[in-house]
């Protein structure tokens, strides 16, 4: 019998989003940030926007991520308890270019302010041209009652979140894109900031709210 955790079941699709998977991480195990260096010596010519909603299996190391980062227990509470049998809807924006593909994965926590970014994948022509901060738009404007955002920070993020090792946690994290695109937006405060152990490598998981 195939377990409920690796379904991927389509609920609305407005255009078909072909590299929906099933997600092992809470941010970005598929994707990558935008760096801050432009890869293309002109702006990248968009093709097209979509928004889809899917089921999506998590896996129980994933869960085990958020139960151990979230420290609010209504917040965690409500998202762990969002699926049944392990399956959540996310929701993806993706815009397509000539030269590639920009894509964000998050997931609405039901009955609170906050959605939760699974995962973001940039192509690395487009990288420099401050595809993430449209991504993070799109979504947006799907839950315009968003007031906090949460994420894990891995690849580029965790990268450059370690590139200060003898500063404080919270000047590590403004030094990186997860913070930086979001505070855009309105989101500066940063409501939480933890360091999670995780299958032998320390990930730093962040809440940052809206003032």
């Amino acid at each position: 019998m195939m377990r409920a955790s690796n379904l991927i079941l389509p609920v609305k699709i407005a255009l078909a989003f072909s590299a929906a998977l099933p997600m092992t991480s809470a941010l970005a195990d598929k994707g990558t940030c935008e760096s801050t260096f432009q890869t293309t010596a002109s702006a990248p010519t968009e093709v097209r926007t979509s928004v889809s909603t899917a089921l999506m299996g998590r896996s129980r190391a994933a869960l085990k991520k958020l139960d151990a980062a979230i420290a609010e227990r209504e917040l965690r509470d409500r998202l762990l308890n969002s699926g049944i049998n392990d399956v959540y809807p996310v929701t993806t924006v993706k815009i397509e270019f000539t030269d590639g593909s920009a894509s964000l994965m998050f997931r609405e926590i039901p009955g609170t302010d906050a959605i939760i970014i699974d995962s973001i994948y940039i192509s690395e022509p487009l990288r420099g041209w401050n595809i993430s901060e449209r991504l993070y738009k799109l979504a947006l404007d799907q839950v315009p009652q968003t007031r906090r955002i949460l994420a894990f920070l891995t690849l580029t993020n965790k990268a450059a979140y370690d590139e200060l090792r003898f500063t404080t946690r919270s000047e590590r994290f403004r030094h990186t894109p997860g913070y930086r695109t979001p505070a855009k937006l309105g989101f500066t405060e940063i409501d939480h900031l933890s360091e999670v152990w995780i299958e032998g490598n320390i990930v730093p998981f962040a809440i940052l709210r809206k003032p």
